[in-house]
């Protein structure tokens, strides 16, 4: 990671300004952006304390667990039959890669919550951006 961080500032003092397609200091920018994220974002190793997912997928976990046995009413005022609150994550970084097999935030922070060994973890992860209609949209808030 130092050595990376090295390099993105070695390339900010050093790009041409003649040549942006080749470095920038957007492209400069962009690069700390996603390695501050995850190394992984960089094609950097794995962190080993879980990095930034780790702790997102933490905090996810610990409001699970203080929502689980949760009740809410449906649109008729009966109880919903499905106990628990209803977590909506946002990330303005990366998207999830179907088959390029690039790191992506969402498939790190999906293997990070499915995998982990506490009771609270949730067997399914899903994301709106596989959705392929409005429609589908509706049955994954069902």
């Amino acid at each position: 990671m130092r050595d990376f961080i090295s390099d993105l500032a070695y390339r900010s003092e050093h790009f041409d300004p003649g040549r942006p397609d080749i470095d920038n200091s957007l492209k400069v920018a962009n690069d700390g952006r996603n390695v501050s994220l995850d190394e992984r974002m960089a094609n950097l190793e794995e962190p080993l304390d879980g990095g930034r997912i780790g702790m997102v997928a933490g905090e996810i976990m610990r409001i699970h667990a203080d929502t689980e046995h949760s009740t809410y009413r449906d649109q008729a005022g009966g109880v919903s039959p499905v106990p628990g609150g209803l977590q909506i994550v946002f990330c303005d970084r990366s998207t999830p890669h179907q088959k390029d097999g690039k790191f992506s935030l969402y498939e790190g922070l999906r293997a990070e919550l499915v995998g982990s060994k506490s009771r609270h973890a949730p067997t399914k992860a899903s994301w709106t951006t596989s959705c392929t209609s409005p429609s589908s949209v509706s049955m994954r808030r069902a």
